[in-house]
């Protein structure tokens, strides 16, 4: 995973030396490559070179959100908490609370909570 930040001239120039001089060190652009610019910046078609662009209010970069939009921000975080509340409800079906415990641990999602409370 590459991240690449800047102007919309310099980020076009970084994708196109990769695509070019990056397989000889190792580096290959995969087809799912694609650009995110943050809200209020549009570009046309033909300045984009081919490459495509998501059109949404944000983007997850390791685990967190990236966005101007405080919306978005809340709405994935809002979504995280909500899957771990739900799984956390599911496990306090199960009878053993040696299991319950085990999965509290390592399966439910809690460290994406703390890890979300951190970004």
């Amino acid at each position: 995973m590459i991240t690449v930040c800047g102007s919309q001239e310099s980020i076009l120039h970084i994708l196109q030396y990769l695509k070019e001089a990056g397989p000889q060190d190792g580096l290959h652009i995969s087809s799912k490559t694609v650009l995110w610019f943050p809200a209020g910046r549009t570009f046309s078609a033909g300045t984009l070179n081919g490459w495509s662009v998501v059109d949404s209010a944000g983007v997850q970069l390791l685990g967190g959100s990236v966005s101007t939009d405080q919306n978005y921000i809340n709405s994935v975080a809002l979504a995280r908490v909500l899957k771990c509340q739900q799984s956390t409800e599911l496990m306090m079906h199960l009878r053993d609370p040696q299991l319950q415990l085990l999965l509290l641990r390592a399966c439910l999602g809690s460290t994406k909570v703390v890890h979300l409370l951190r970004t």
